[in-house]
């Protein structure tokens, strides 16, 4: 009997530190992911222009449009990870995570702008090749920064950015979920702009004034369109190769990029054709700089030798003649 009770109160003690332990990490997440994105809707109080040297869709709207947008985005990721926060995340789906929070985000704007909720099913976001591109980025995107604000030392986070980032801080969690407004702001923006540039409304609303015209919007949509492709294709691989990746920032000053380490293998093992032949390009190009810088060596060698060797001991004859002679004179 004695060990019956003994027994029975050690489980109790056990279940009662469980469930502590379980409503203090509770208590604790969100308050944690309150205080980030309390920080991040206060930056979009402050000047919201594109300070980098990328062209943003988000140039294409007015001030407030901008901002609205911003707005929009930020609450919408806050309240998916809300949603989330009671469930087992690793069990979920990162990039059917990004398209739910695209397609609530875009139905939230066109209906503050447009008046109704428009369908927007997932063969529309998928048809954006923006879209597509975000979506093989959903570990640095959804996977790593939902699990840093749940867990304050996930194995995923170290996996990616130790040792150059050893301990999770504050500020670059603030600056994973800066740039996942960012893309998602852009993704949403774009299907707008494929879809709905053509209503004259829609322009007159959100666009600034030099975008009212067709001519300067297709203009726009073509260089948007060439620089998306060149970051897929050669940025963006270029920056796996070298253990890197380029970051959106909020900051007072507006947006801006930040490069930080990030080893991403898997994605890396997974590129193909076009992002592959930059791989290999630069590969390439290794070898024959290093094949060169071999040849001049070599070459630097052989000159110094002929040089000393050579050169040298025959200006060593004639000065040692030239000697001998003068000493022959009377």
């Amino acid at each position: 009997l004695l060990l019956k009770l003994k027994a029975a109160s050690i489980f109790f003690l056990f279940l009662e530190k469980y469930l502590v332990t379980a409503i203090t990490n509770k208590r604790a997440i969100p308050n944690r992911a309150k205080n980030l994105f309390a920080l991040l809707y206060f930056r979009l109080n402050f000047d919201l222009s594109n300070t980098s040297d990328q062209i943003l869709e988000l140039d294409l709207l007015r001030d407030n449009a901008k901002k609205e947008l911003l707005y929009i985005v930020t609450y919408t990721i806050e309240q998916k990870f809300l949603e989330l926060s009671s469930t087992n995340f690793q069990s979920q789906n990162s990039e059917l995570i990004l398209i739910d929070i695209l397609t609530r985000a875009t139905k939230a704007f066109l209906l503050k702008y447009y008046g109704f909720a428009l369908d927007i099913n997932s063969s529309l976001i998928l048809s954006s090749f923006y879209t597509r591109s975000i979506l093989e980025d959903s570990l640095l995107l959804i996977d790593i920064p939902f699990n840093t604000i749940r867990n304050e030392n996930p194995k995923i986070f170290y996996t990616t950015f130790s040792p150059i980032y050893s301990s999770v801080s504050f500020n670059f969690i603030e600056a994973l979920l800066d740039n996942l407004v960012i893309k998602i702001s852009t993704a949403v923006l774009q299907i707008v702009n494929n879809e709905l540039s053509s209503i004259y409304d829609i322009r007159q609303t959100l666009y600034r004034a030099e975008f009212l015209s067709v001519r300067n919007i297709e203009q726009f949509k073509n260089n948007l369109a060439w620089t998306t492709r060149f970051n897929n294709y050669v940025l963006g691989p270029r920056n796996l190769y070298n253990s890197q990746c380029e970051i959106f920032v909020v900051r007072t000053a507006g947006i801006q990029t930040k490069t930080i380490y990030a080893n991403n293998l898997l994605s890396l093992n997974n590129l193909e054709k076009l992002p592959l032949a930059t791989i290999n390009s630069l590969e390439l190009k290794d070898f024959i700089v290093s094949r060169v810088d071999e040849i001049f060596y070599f070459l630097g060698n052989s000159v110094r030798y002929t040089l000393t060797a050579v050169v040298g001991r025959v200006i060593g004859l004639i000065w040692r003649g030239i000697i001998d002679g003068l000493k022959k004179k009377p």
